[in-house]
């Protein structure tokens, strides 16, 4: 008789039988397999409906995730994919809603410097649009400490951003790539080659929005995002091109991307 915790481990293991056809898989299989009471039907039956609900489960979750990635291989080739994807990345919880976190880098061992080499860029633009709908939300920037703050020591003031904002850029044009395989929108050639874009993905409300962003004001917000002082921010954003900071920090702060701010030396 196995503990509940041996228990659990086998039967964990044994789910994943089929996608991991090793032996100690197998053996997980046949052990949970001597425990379970056959009750009308067998052991091994009984299994493998268990099996197959958690391998569609975790592909219908996969999918729900990623659409646009689904839409540009196919239905089916997604599928073996996330078969794949999940033996190498199986899930540890019984939330599945983190199970596409290593999707990207899966993606870029099976597609990198091919004809396909943009789908992992395409997987983490849709990671990123995953991450915002669940990320936390937080008050917009309190403007009247900002003006309680020393003008003489503005340039020490790091920006933060909201916790839903996901910064993103790829040398392929991925969110024309992504707003082109939404639904309803109009059939178009893209070409791989156009170009680069740098994406903002936020929240507001309960939408996500995405926004190209030119390289110096996605230069400022990375710098901003790393905890960069307001004026090494700008000197980062002013080296990626022509960059005005007031009309900058007016437009993330109102849009709520900017939302909160501390003085270095400062507590945080």
């Amino acid at each position: 008789m196995l503990s509940l915790r041996e228990l659990q481990s086998a039967f964990g293991a044994a789910l994943l039988a089929q996608d991991r056809a090793g032996a100690g898989d197998h053996a997980a299989g046949t052990a949970i397999e001597q425990e379970i009471v056959a009750n009308g039907l067998e052991p091994a039956a009984r299994l493998r409906i268990y099996r197959n609900n958690a391998r569609e489960n975790f592909a219908s979750a996969l999918r729900a995730a990623f659409p646009v990635l689904a839409k540009l291989v196919g239905e089916d080739y997604f599928r073996q994919l996330a078969l794949q994807y999940r033996a190498a990345h199986p899930s540890r919880s019984g939330d599945l809603r983190h199970v596409g976190q290593a999707l990207p880098d899966f993606l870029s061992h099976r597609f990198a410097d091919g004809e396909y080499s943009y789908f992992p860029d395409v997987a983490r633009l849709e990671w990123a649009v995953q991450e915002a709908f669940v990320a936390d939300d937080h008050a917009p920037l309190d403007l009247a400490r900002l003006g309680q703050i020393d003008p003489a020591r503005y340039t020490e003031l790091s920006f933060e951003l909201h916790p839903a904002a996901r910064l993103l850029f790829s040398p392929y044009p991925v969110l024309t790539i992504w707003r082109a395989n939404q639904d309803g929108a109009e059939e178009r050639s893209i070409d791989l080659h156009a170009g680069g874009e740098h994406v903002l993905v936020t929240r507001a409300a309960q939408d996500v929005e995405l926004a190209q962003l030119d390289p110096a004001d996605y230069a400022f917000l990375s710098a901003c995002a790393r905890g960069a002082q307001f004026a090494d921010a700008v000197a980062r954003a002013s080296g990626a091109g022509p960059f005005d900071a007031s009309t900058s920090l007016r437009r993330h702060v109102t849009s709520g991307t900017l939302v909160d701010f501390r003085l270095t030396g400062d507590p945080a």
